[in-house]
């Protein structure tokens, strides 16, 4: 599991600021916490893998769509 916090870019000066929010970009997280305003507010982000996703959910989402599964 991973643990993420929410990015002060001025404070983070490890990062190019490519893909930046104050850029126009996505990115607005940071795993440093020397680097975040709020240490205490979190992301936990567990990676998985697509054969984790099918045991979790029963079947890959290609196949649920195509038997018009739309996730509601």
């Amino acid at each position: 599991m991973e643990v993420f916090y929410n990015c002060n870019p001025e404070k983070n000066y490890l990062c190019a600021k490519a893909n930046c929010f104050i850029n126009g970009g996505p990115c607005h997280k940071t795993k440093n916490r020397e680097f975040t305003d709020d240490p205490d507010h979190v992301q936990l982000v567990m990676p998985m893998t697509q054969e984790d996703v099918n045991a979790v959910f029963g079947r890959n989402r290609k196949e649920r769509r195509s038997n018009g599964f739309t996730g509601k």
